[in-house]
């Protein structure tokens, strides 16, 4: 695995919205912002490419992402903010959004590390190819598809990723596989490593000559919102620090659980000591 120092940035490209949670009522960056906030948590060196509005919705964004300690020169001016209400009730959850879910083209010099989706790669295949020359590394999430066709020439732009991180859901809509390992083992076929995320049920990475399985913790999840991005911020920070791909899911799942065991998504990503206190207590060690 690729190893990034600390002071090396790690870009996270995608929308950014206001995220309003109801029960109880809370307000956090959300979106590409879960990813951004989980990273810079855990210490690294995060920026994000995104739209940000010009109105006081966009000013309180850009106010709490510089509060966690988000760079923001990736950013680009839009005139209102995308919005996002959310509720959490009873182990389940409804969303609503306004805006727009469009982000600004990635330029400038390659970052240590790159976070982003199937359509933010797909879009930006020039300068990610360049960056990938110069030496980023590429996590790549899936992307709901609100076709739901799950059109497998969108799994083209795995060619520019060195993990790719869809849920199970995912996986198995875009292979038409029978089982999540079959899923797994195709999509690895199409990048260098592919990691399922299952839920309460773990991970499971697949790659040439390796395949790890992950439990996920038992723990009392109150709010799922934006568990897969903790997820798949930890497991970047993980991989990026070379704690190996075991050690590193192990990392993932804990941080992903301990975040469902609090309201929002940006707001519910825990730090760096709080993930290694929770495995010092479920008997885990930090890099296992």
């Amino acid at each position: 695995m690729v190893e990034s120092q600390g002071s090396e940035q790690v870009l996270v490209a995608g929308p950014l919205f206001l995220d309003v949670v109801m029960g109880p009522l809370g307000h956090a960056p959300g979106g590409a912002a879960n990813q951004a906030v989980a990273l810079a948590r855990l210490g690294a060196r995060a920026a994000l490419a995104s739209y940000v509005g010009e109105d006081a919705a966009g000013a309180l964004v850009r106010g709490m992402l510089a509060q966690e300690g988000v760079r923001l020169d990736a950013l680009e001016a839009v005139e209102r903010q995308s919005v996002t209400v959310s509720l959490a009730l009873d182990g389940d959850r409804a969303m609503t959004s306004f805006g727009t879910e469009e982000f600004p083209p990635l330029r400038g010099p390659a970052p240590a590390a790159l976070l982003t989706d199937l359509r933010g790669l797909a879009a930006n295949a020039e300068a990610v190819g360049r960056w990938r020359r110069e030496g980023t590394w590429v996590l790549a999430d899936c992307g709901w598809d609100p076709t739901e066709r799950w059109d497998q020439g969108d799994l083209g732009a795995l060619a520019l990723a060195d993990v790719f991180t869809p849920n199970e859901a995912e996986a198995l809509a875009y292979t038409r596989a029978g089982t999540v390992e079959e899923a797994a083992a195709r999509l690895a076929g199409m990048c260098p490593m592919c990691v399922v995320t299952r839920g309460a049920a773990g991970a499971l990475a697949v790659a040439p000559g390796l395949r790890a399985a992950v439990p996920a913790p038992p723990v009392a999840a109150t709010d799922t919102t934006g568990a897969g991005d903790v997820f798949s911020a930890a497991l970047a920070w993980a991989l990026l620090r070379g704690r190996g791909v075991r050690g590193a899911l192990v990392f993932a799942v804990h941080a992903a659980a301990l975040s469902t065991t609090r309201r929002g998504g940006a707001s519910a990503a825990p730090a760096l000591d709080e993930v290694e206190g929770f495995l010092a207590e479920r008997g885990a060690a930090p890099g296992e």
